[in-house]
């Protein structure tokens, strides 16, 4: 018995039935759609751990605020933190990576921008020697 082709969702190309992939939607896919498809999700996933590094950042430099407090090795853990993910994050914005940053819209860019800028900004008071207990009680 014959075998019946089947088409590609993406391009419409008759695929054989053996060398049929399907994507995330469950539809049979030829080789290099799925090859384009998981080259977007990639370059997508990209973009969001370009977003959580500003979060991180930002997260470790309020962190920093407290750390004294607490120990002074948290403190330099929170500096290296911030410090990392802050020239990872404004690394990834500058020229050259449109690749991944055509995926965040222009609002999201200019919150990382921010939060990054914020997160370095208070990692560098807190290291100075502001801390959260000095900025509040005097």
């Amino acid at each position: 018995m014959p075998e019946l082709l089947k088409a590609c969702a993406g391009c419409g190309r008759a695929m054989n039935p053996n060398a049929v992939l399907y994507d995330a939607e469950a539809r049979p896919v030829c080789d290099a759609c799925h090859a384009q498809a998981d080259l977007l999700a990639t370059d997508r996933r990209a973009a969001d751990n370009i977003r959580k590094a500003g979060y991180a950042c930002l997260g470790a430099g309020v962190f920093a605020l407290f750390a004294p407090i607490a120990h002074i090795g948290f403190l330099v853990a929170c500096v290296v933190v911030a410090a990392t993910s802050g020239l990872y994050a404004i690394s990834s914005l500058s020229r050259g990576n449109e690749r991944f940053t055509r995926h965040l819209t222009p609002l999201q860019q200019q919150l990382v921008w921010g939060c990054t800028l914020a997160g370095l900004g208070l990692t560098g008071m807190s290291a100075l020697g502001a801390n959260f207990a000095r900025l509040v009680f005097g």
